[in-house]
């Protein structure tokens, strides 16, 4: 049996280049959120923004798709 995991776009349901955003808003305050955007949607929402962003100050804040997962058994305690 296979698994097919397909990402659709929250805004405008597409399934052609999708991808993962991360959002983090008072950072300490609040928890991080995520939301799956096309390239369409993301340049029509954040194109002006990027003109004057800045690299990002928090560097552990990373879509789940990076974290590994590690399985604890006995041989590894």
């Amino acid at each position: 049996m296979a698994t097919l995991e397909v990402k659709i776009c929250d805004l405008c349901n597409s399934r052609e280049d999708v991808y993962t955003m991360a959002v983090v808003w008072k950072y300490g305050d609040d928890s991080p959120w995520e939301l799956d955007l096309c390239t369409r949607c993301y340049g029509n929402r954040m194109s002006d923004m990027h003109a004057v962003s800045r690299r990002a100050k928090i560097n552990n804040v990373r879509p789940q798709a990076r974290v590994r997962k590690t399985n604890i058994t006995e041989a590894n305690l």
